[in-house]
């Protein structure tokens, strides 16, 4: 019964029928690039029909060919050998092109598949040609090219247009909430500098759920890589939140919308940051979503403050919709033919420094901190003016010392993602810099080790120069002052004498001002000592005390910024900051000396060893206290470079102690 059953008689029909439909709507999709959802609905059924056609295909082919391998027909024969190959190739790929989607990687599969779709369809019918023009027996045509092929395929396209009529997309809702307060002007989003392509309100679905980009198959590795970025802990970061909360307390929610186009798109931009809302909103879990950093499609201006504007993408069917049933559709569709999906979610000045500039550049008006326009943190500022950037006079360029934001934050690393190019990598979207605190509280192992390697990896320097003393001697013989300068470094320090000790840090390869971002709030010092050979100390700057606190005469890089009433202002409450005090930072190549004076004591043994270390901290104390609610929390601290050296010391001869007061000679 078996055999009866696989006769071609009786089969052939059946797949042919199938087979014409899967050639005819192949070329349809091929020729056809238009992204509408009748297109859609027949790339899923062609992906579905060939998965359904798949393994009876192959049954019968094989049975055919073993059957048919020992006819003295030798063209039909090699015709039929060629058309199953062709056949079981277009099927192969066809599964590994579903499987894996449209990828750089893997181009030569849908060029094969697309090749052998061809051949094997235009093979099968001059095979069949010949089979029946042999046997002149025209009623064949019945078996071969029934009137079923006609009723399948007319009854195909009206399934695919009632899929497209019926189909209903997930509906938003978009525009302006009941109650939405409007505070300043007609802008919804003001004081941030953030804007929809609409004007108006979006619903938060449209810019959240950002794990369906990572489901199997598709953006797994960069969805893995985000979760653990700061910029997806930008809304809900403990630090962030304590901040935000001080600023709904002395400004009122509608204030908060200064800081959402950087840190809480989502809720800015869905109307959520209005009184009456907490500050747990639909998808503020995600921060920076995928969907809002790819669905950038303009940067307004490059005065930051969020200055971009945001564009709600384009969706395929069954996008958005909840199940595992349309999740899986909507996946295949998208995989199979991305080039709406990049041109959405993709754009050239992605990769350029200008889209990380309307959040990484910030400024403060009138209406928010009640004083006047500020200037605040600017990296892309400091990167423009920088040796690195290429667009300005200082120093000499080059390929190899140019850098942008993505070349030191974004690095090329290994993946098997869709989005991977024809190398097999993808830009890191760790987003990995200084936030060491995040994935410590959290317990992310792997980014706080990222992130602690990156941060020493020298491109800052630290070093302690050789001391020059007063009157210093080259040798046994005093000098006179005037040649001290043309004379080497002193050998030596004597035992109750000072000594001027200088410890240079350069900034040598940070692409922008080192520290940079909220300084008001990092911690960054260079931690002195000095000891003798025994170990006893004998100079000390920076050092930690039992309750966390670094030594206040250490040498920072930081700010100090103050309210109209000369406050310090050190909750991060940039709202009320009118200026510096104190800034010290360094910028790109150049190198800051902090000078220090020591005494060398008489009762010291031996020689004296310096020690330095350049010491980050991802918030003072303070601040850590404050926002934590706790005392005992205790930061990592990463050594970003260091260096030491030892200085001999000697006692002073008679000799040397009378020239030095003036009476060598006059004897």
């Amino acid at each position: 019964m078996k055999e009866k059953f696989l006769t071609d008689e009786r089969i052939y029909p059946l797949f042919f029928v199938f087979f014409v439909f899967e050639a005819l709507s192949g070329i349809y999709l091929y020729l056809n690039n238009s992204f509408t959802v009748s297109r859609q609905f027949t790339t899923l059924i062609h992906i579905l029909l060939g998965l359904l056609i798949l393994l009876p295909v192959i049954v019968h082919q094989t049975l055919h060919i073993i059957r048919s391998v020992r006819s003295s027909k030798h063209l039909m024969r090699n015709l039929g050998l060629l058309a199953f190959g062709s056949v079981i190739a277009s099927l192969v790929t066809g599964v590994i092109w579903g499987y894996e989607g449209t990828r750089a990687d893997n181009y030569i599969i849908t060029r094969v598949h697309l090749v052998t779709s061809i051949t094997a369809f235009v093979i099968i019918l001059i095979h069949i040609g010949i089979y029946i023009g042999r046997h002149r027996d025209w009623r064949l045509l019945n078996i071969f090219l029934p009137k079923s092929n006609l009723v399948f395929g007319v009854a195909m396209i009206a399934v695919i247009f009632a899929l497209s009529h019926i189909y209903k997309p997930v509906e938003y809702k978009n525009g302006m909430p009941e109650g939405y307060v409007l505070k300043w002007n007609d802008n919804p989003f003001y004081p941030s500098e953030s804007m929809t392509s609409t004007g108006g309100i979006i619903d938060a679905k449209t810019m959240g759920n950002s794990k369906s980009c990572g489901v199997a198959g598709c953006h797994t590795d960069i969805y893995k890589q985000w979760y653990s970025s700061a910029h997806r802990w930008s809304s809900t970061d403990v630090f962030y939140r304590a901040t935000e909360e001080y600023m709904v307390k002395t400004e009122g929610m509608i204030a908060t919308r200064y800081c959402g186009g950087c840190h809480d798109p989502i809720a800015l931009f869905a109307g959520d940051q209005n009184p009456g809302k907490g500050l747990d909103t639909p998808y503020s879990e995600e921060g920076i979503s995928c969907i809002v950093c790819h669905s950038i499609t303009q940067i307004t201006h490059l005065r930051g403050s969020g200055s971009f504007l945001f564009t709600p993408p384009t969706r395929y069917i069954y996008e958005g919709k909840e199940g595992y049933v349309p999740e899986m559709l909507s996946s295949l569709v998208i995989s199979s033919d991305p080039e709406t999906h990049k041109e959405t979610y993709s754009k050239d000045f992605y990769a350029k420094p200008e889209y990380c500039a309307p959040c990484h550049k910030q400024f403060i008006g009138k209406d928010t901190n009640h004083w006047g326009w500020l200037r605040l943190q600017d990296q892309y500022g400091s990167w423009l003016s920088s040796r690195f950037s290429g667009r300005n006079s200082k120093g000499f360029f080059s390929d190899t010392n140019l850098k942008t934001c993505n070349d030191c934050h974004m690095p090329l690393v290994k993946s098997d993602d869709p989005a991977a190019g024809p190398d097999g990598q993808v830009r890191s979207h760790r987003y990995v810099a200084a936030n060491t605190a995040i994935p410590w509280l959290l317990g992310d192992k792997e980014q706080l080790e990222l992130t602690e390697e990156w941060l020493k990896r020298r491109e800052v320097f630290l070093d302690i120069y050789e001391p020059r003393i007063k009157d210093g001697p080259r040798d046994t013989k005093f000098i006179t002052q005037d040649l001290y300068h043309s004379a080497e470094i002193a050998p030596w320090v004597y035992m109750g004498d000072s000594f001027e000790l200088q410890i240079g840090v350069t900034n040598f390869g940070v692409g922008h001002h080192f520290p940079d971002g909220p300084i008001d709030i990092h911690e960054v010092w260079i931690e002195a000592k000095i000891v003798d050979s025994e170990g006893n100390l004998i100079f000390s700057s920076g050092a930690i005390d039992k309750n966390g606190e670094v030594d206040e005469k250490a040498h920072f890089y930081r700010a100090l910024e103050v309210d109209k009433y000369g406050k310090l202002v050190n909750k991060h409450n940039l709202w009320d900051m009118i200026g510096h005090v104190y800034v010290k930072t360094i910028p790109p190549g150049e190198t800051d000396i902090a000078t220090y004076e020591v005494e060398v004591p008489y009762w010291i043994k031996g020689n004296l060893t310096v020690m330095a270390r350049l010491r980050y901290r991802k918030f003072n104390q303070w601040y850590t206290n404050w926002a934590l609610g706790r005392t005992d929390v205790r930061l990592p601290i990463v050594d970003m470079a260091r260096d030491s050296i030892t200085i001999p010391v000697k006692n002073k001869r008679k000799q040397e102690m009378e020239a030095q007061l003036g009476y060598a000679g006059k004897k």
